[in-house]
């Protein structure tokens, strides 16, 4: 298994990883974190055990992680795969809910029908764009760009808890 790690940062509320690898992978053993996980598989398939169920990963697919659930990924017969994660502490995320009136942005992690969002032609192609502005604003770090940080995850969890209450 190649591993390339094409993005990677770690600030204080929030971590992003980009990662592709060419070959089978399994992660070794199940874990969790105290912070919340947002996971979207940009090409291949993978399991992705949650709690206690597992799920086949698309390319396309988002997929939500609320802090201490027990999780890990596995190879599917396709291998290879690229991903971007976000790590996000709770410090981060406070505030959010004064700003969306209508719904608890934290809540959206806690949904025990699905962890898996399902996203159209168009809803993967904005958020792989928001995504790849998330990691542009962290390699630069302009002034402001933790604020942009909190705008971007923000449109990110609003597009996916609407997507989740089609269902």
């Amino acid at each position: 298994m190649q591993k390339s790690v094409l993005f990677k940062k770690n600030l204080d509320n929030i971590s992003i990883e980009h990662i592709k690898r060419i070959g089978p992978y399994d992660m070794p053993l199940y874990h969790y974190h105290e912070s919340f996980e947002i996971y979207y598989l940009l090409s291949g398939e993978r399991n992705y055990f949650i709690k206690d169920r597992t799920y086949h990963v698309k390319k396309g697919n988002l997929v939500l992680i609320d802090a201490y659930e027990l999780h890990k990924t596995t190879n599917v017969d396709i291998d290879g795969h690229e991903r971007i994660l976000i790590e996000i502490n709770r410090n981060f995320l406070e505030g959010f809910n004064c700003l969306v009136e209508d719904m608890d942005i934290l809540s959206i992690f806690e949904k025990e029908e699905s962890n898996v969002v399902l996203l159209n032609i168009k809803e993967q192609s904005y958020i792989e764009n928001l995504l790849f502005r998330l990691i542009e604003e962290c390699k630069n770090e302009l002034s402001g760009f933790e604020a942009i940080l909190k705008i971007l995850i923000m449109d990110l969890l609003i597009l996916a808890n609407r997507q989740l209450e089609k269902w």
